[in-house]
């Protein structure tokens, strides 16, 4: 497993180009100093691998210090990212590496208890001799691309050894002496110093050997490459959802689909990157042979902090069984994870060039400027003359923010050679063909949604509420180009739409909600097919019979199951404008049934004294499990069955709950009667708004709006007579005479409902077979023959109103 990491010190991104790999902010001597825990000169005795971490150990003989509390002739034990064991790897560019028995000064930096050079590659200095004899101070240039505070782009320069440790000494002491010690690399030729070959793109690049394009790993003590074996058939990245980079809108998802279509987009090659979505509780972990893109580095893979400076980007690619290709054995990538730095904004010029840099590692390229071979674990020089070098490409160590998503002459080269075909294609970016359009509705009602897109397939959706590039509270489901809403209040939406490529973003689309006009009502009770019309309904013994509403012919039968004591609450618990099959069992609890009668599942409530009062108290569009008990109201969660809320009215002694809108909000409000006695009106909180004192034994509460107004009335039926009461001023309004007799003795039952879907509730009773409807003023309507039995239960809003049903 190799890992590469992006390094910038770019405090003055406003003032140069932000850069690739290793990349620094160099700060001058004078800083250098002021920065270190500890200044050393020492020699290099030996090294040793931490396979826990991938770390290489070098212990370094102090034999002077100049800073710090290291004593001559102690042992230092330096720490340096980076290691390989056992055909495993971590590689991290930047990251100093020593020689044995290498001459060295060292600034070093205290981390977690252990040290480490200060800046990596910038804290370590070699002691060299020029051909013409002179000592001098050098760092590993070809480690160092950057630039000065001042923007200009970095030059590094030796140091005369003599001055410079002078000077060191002079600033530790408080002093201020002159920067004298500098030499101009022209000028001095280092003996045993490597000559870089001129680096230029090459036309004819591709009659390279693949292998030469990327990392290589030893393998039997020979150096192999290292390529995905099957790319055509799709490799999958991911975005980590819990982890976002600040800046953007997206979360940083827009910028991994672009760095992953623009390898997918050159022509010549079968690489075919799939941008997997969001996918959640998948931390980025070596051999797991998942593809995971990471922000804000949450498990510390990447030292330290984003503050304007240090490490932007790592990219760990895990490589286990060899395979071959073009005649030549290769280590097979297994996974490749990019982690970005804690706290790197998603803003910063360079962002979009760094995560096509991290994910051409995650292919298997190296830098375009450095040796396929890396010997001695850092990149070394290119050579023109046995492979392609090129300082114009998104894989050079110091590519230039502008570059974007474009790949240069080397990458495109890398990508025909190493992955030859056409199998990737030309990827094309989505766009929206048609905005979801907003809408009004009432309260209660659903509406769809609707976006057109076009692109390269396949298309991703995902939609949200709030105002478009708010992505904080994602629609559940809500992964295709239409979304069904029911909102209880005015929403906003909006929908991302995704591929390979990129993805885009739709207008903002609301749906107003308003309250129940005059003459509409939210819910049609007893409405099972969802027409907005009430149905003629018995409950018989666990049956539920629907008659034709003109002949009284049976039209269906559901059987729930015959249950002792069982109480029909017919209610839509799912919004979906069906009145859906319920039954509440005292002492046990809330029974849900499919549509075909089937089980679905329960509600467990094992107090007695329990009495339903289903209704819609938030006013969601879908009515809630809510019982009664001790003067107390409460909704229990149908998943869970935990109670969500609870609200205590008190002042009703032996009352039954009769929740009603009766204040045309389009929610339930608490009421409750008492039989005999009163009618009593309460607040959401529970305190106590009034009450109609009336009542004698045997009264029924049918509350309904029966005048189509949005508002309902407070109504008893007693003996053949319907008594109205205004809710608000508590007065009577009128009382209206449509009586009907039993047929075979049992009690007549009042059912009203919406039989004609205008809105409004009707007058109707059900004489035990058969069925009477009335005008306002009391007049007959008409009637139907169902026929009945002893015991049937016609359905109406409110079943039982006795609070000890059997």
């Amino acid at each position: 497993m190799f890992r590469k990491s992006l390094l910038f010190l770019l405090a003055l991104a406003a003032l140069a180009p932000a850069a690739l790999a290793t990349s620094f902010i160099v700060p001058d001597d004078d800083e250098m100093i002021g920065k270190a825990d500890a200044i050393v000169v020492g020699r290099v005795e030996g090294k040793w691998v931490d396979a826990a971490r991938f770390e290489t150990i070098y212990e370094i003989r102090v034999e002077r210090a100049l800073k710090g509390g290291d004593r001559a002739d102690g042992l230092v034990r330096v720490v340096s990212p980076g290691a390989e064991l056992d055909g495993y790897g971590v590689y991290v560019p930047g990251a100093p590496r020593f020689d044995p028995g290498e001459r060295v000064l060292l600034f070093l930096t205290r981390d977690h208890a252990r040290w480490m050079t200060t800046d990596l590659t910038l804290g370590k200095f070699k002691f060299e001799t020029s051909t013409a004899g002179a000592k001098v101070l050098v760092r590993d240039a070809e480690n160092i691309v950057g630039w000065d505070r001042n923007g200009a782009e970095h030059v590094e320069h030796v140091r005369r050894e003599a001055g410079f440790l002078h000077f060191i000494e002079e600033r530790i002491a408080g002093r201020r002496p002159a920067a004298d010690y500098f030499v101009s690399p022209g000028s001095v030729m280092l003996q045993n110093s490597v000559q870089e070959n001129a680096i230029g793109a090459q036309p004819n690049a591709p009659a390279f050997p693949p292998y030469t394009y990327t990392d290589n790993v030893q393998l039997n003590g020979a150096w192999i490459g290292t390529r995905w074996s099957n790319i055509s058939a799709g490799v999958t990245f991911y975005k980590r959802s819990e982890t976002n980079i600040s800046g953007l809108a997206d979360g940083g998802a827009s910028v991994i689909q672009n760095g992953l279509a623009s390898w997918n987009n050159e022509a010549g090659s079968n690489i075919n990157l799939i941008y997997g979505g969001n996918r959640a509780g998948t931390p980025s972990l070596n051999q797991d042979g998942i593809n995971v893109v990471e922000f804000n580095d949450p498990q510390g893979r990447v030292a330290g902090s984003w503050s304007g400076s240090g490490t932007v980007a790592t990219t760990f690619i895990s490589y286990f069984n060899p395979h071959t290709f073009a005649s030549t054995q290769w280590w097979s990538i297994r996974d490749a994870d990019v982690v970005f730095q804690d706290g790197f904004p998603g803003t910063n010029a360079a962002f979009p060039t760094a995560m096509t840099h991290e994910l051409g590692h995650g292919i298997g390229w190296r830098h375009s400027n450095a040796h396929f071979i890396r010997s001695t674990g850092a990149d070394e020089p290119c050579n023109a003359s046995i492979e392609e070098c090129s300082s114009n490409a998104i894989m050079y160590y110091s590519a230039v923010a502008s570059l974007g998503y474009t790949l240069q002459a080397w990458d495109i080269n890398a990508a025909q050679a190493v992955y030859p075909g056409a199998g990737g294609g030309t990827c094309t970016p989505p766009s929206i063909t048609g905005q979801p359009t907003s809408r009004a509705i009432t309260r209660g009602q659903s509406t769809t949604l609707t976006v057109g897109a076009s692109g390269t397939t396949p298309l991703s959706y995902q939609w949200y509420t709030g105002t478009t590039g708010n992505t904080s509270s994602p629609v559940p489901n809500g992964t295709g180009s239409s979304i069904t809403v029911t909102p209880s209040a005015t929403t906003s939406y909006w929908v991302r739409i995704s591929n390979a490529c990129g993805s885009v973003d739709s207008n903002t689309a609301t749906v107003t909600v308003n309250a129940p006009p005059t003459g509409v009502r939210q819910k049609t009770p007893v409405d099972f097919n969802g027409d907005r019309v009430s149905e003629f309904v018995l409950f018989r013994n666990g049956i539920w019979i629907t008659y034709n509403p003109s002949t009284g012919a049976e039209v269906s039968r559901v059987n729930t199951g015959a249950m002792p004591g069982g109480i029909p609450e017919p209610m839509d618990w799912n919004g979906d404008g069906r009145t859906d099959y319920t039954v509440f069992r005292v002492g046990q609890g809330w029974h849900i049934y499919n549509a075909d009668g089937t089980y679905l599942r329960g509600i467990w409530i094992p107090d007695a004294g329990s009495i339903p009062a289903p209704a819609d108290y938030d006013g969601d569009g879908k009515e809630d499990f809510v019982v009664y008990r001790n003067q107390t109201w409460f909704k229990y969660d149908m998943n869970t069955g935990a109670i969500v809320w609870s609200v205590f009215t008190g002042n009703s002694g032996n009352g039954i709950p009769v929740p009603m809108d009766y204040d045309g909000d389009g929610t339930a409000d608490f009421t409750v009667y008492t039989q005999g006695t009163a009618w009593h009106f309460y607040n959401d909180n529970g305190t106590y708004r009034g009450g109609i004192w009336l009542g004698i034994a045997g009264d029924i509460p049918v509350p309904g709006d029966y005048d189509g107004n949005g508002t309902e009335e407070a109504v008893i039926y007693r003996n053949g007579s319907w008594i109205f009461y205004d809710p608000n001023s508590f007065a009577l309004v009128k009382t209206v005479w449509a009586a009907a007799n039993s047929y075979n003795g049992d009690p007549v039952q009042p059912t009203p409902l919406d039989y004609d879907g205008d809105g409004s509730v009707d007058l109707a009773v059900y004489g035990a077979t058969p069925w009477h409807t009335y005008f306002d003023n009391g007049g007959y309507r008409g009637g139907i023959f169902t026929g009945g039995i002893p015991g049937d239960l016609a359905l109406s809003r409110r079943d039982h109103p006795d609070p000890t049903p059997p």
